[in-house]
């Protein structure tokens, strides 16, 4: 699907948006190799729209990454009949190097948006969620709604609190933590904790 373009028509950009992977210029693309055209071929080999364009160069660039085709850099020429060999090496080594860079923006724009969810999730003002170290079993972050359920101040809980400290069942909370250390998520359906006044509750 064509994604970005410039200084084409809006009559070419439309038909050449969307080449399907067996089609001859899909088959192109997902080969993994630049194919540069001049004046002379480009009728012959990519078909009427494009010198109905008026187009006299073409590159057509695969942008790879781990060995799989991820897209397509195409660039034109109404002007010159052919590409330099200077300009080859160019255009193909830019085409190496962005194929990595997509891959990368996605993977950092996937990454935020994942902290995004969770930061959303963490902050809830309904549920008292925190964040634990599976060794020392020390707080290392908890919300507002954790706050008040327990009665400690952030500060203190921070400051050096453990799980132990607020579970009114030490040996069973201990035990359940150390086996998500070592093996899948573990279901409790009921445990007592304990409030900074002391008292008791599910």
């Amino acid at each position: 699907v064509l994604a970005y373009h410039r200084g084409i028509s809006a009559p070419y950009a439309r038909s050449s948006s969307f080449f399907p992977a067996e089609t001859p210029e899909g088959r192109i693309v997902m080969k993994g190799d630049p194919h540069f055209y001049s004046r002379s071929d480009l009728f012959e080999r990519l078909g009427r729209h494009v010198a109905e364009e008026g187009l006299t160069a073409l590159a057509v660039l695969p942008l790879r990454h781990h060995g799989e085709t991820i897209a397509s850099l195409n660039i034109a020429s109404h002007s010159i009949a052919e590409i330099s060999g200077y300009a080859r090496q160019a255009l193909t080594s830019i085409a190496f190097l962005l194929g990595d860079s997509i891959v990368r923006l996605r993977t950092e724009e996937e990454l935020s948006e994942s902290e995004q969810k969770f930061r959303a999730l963490f902050t809830n003002d309904i549920f008292a969620t925190a964040i634990v170290s599976l060794d020392e079993m020390r707080y290392l972050d908890v919300n507002e709604a954790f706050v008040r359920l327990y009665g400690y101040t952030r500060d203190e809980i921070l400051g050096g609190m453990t799980v132990r400290d607020i579970t009114a069942e030490p040996e069973a909370t201990e035990a359940s933590i150390k086996r998500m250390a070592t093996g899948p998520t573990e279901f409790i359906p009921i445990r007592y904790h304990r409030r900074k006044d002391g008292t008791h509750f599910p």
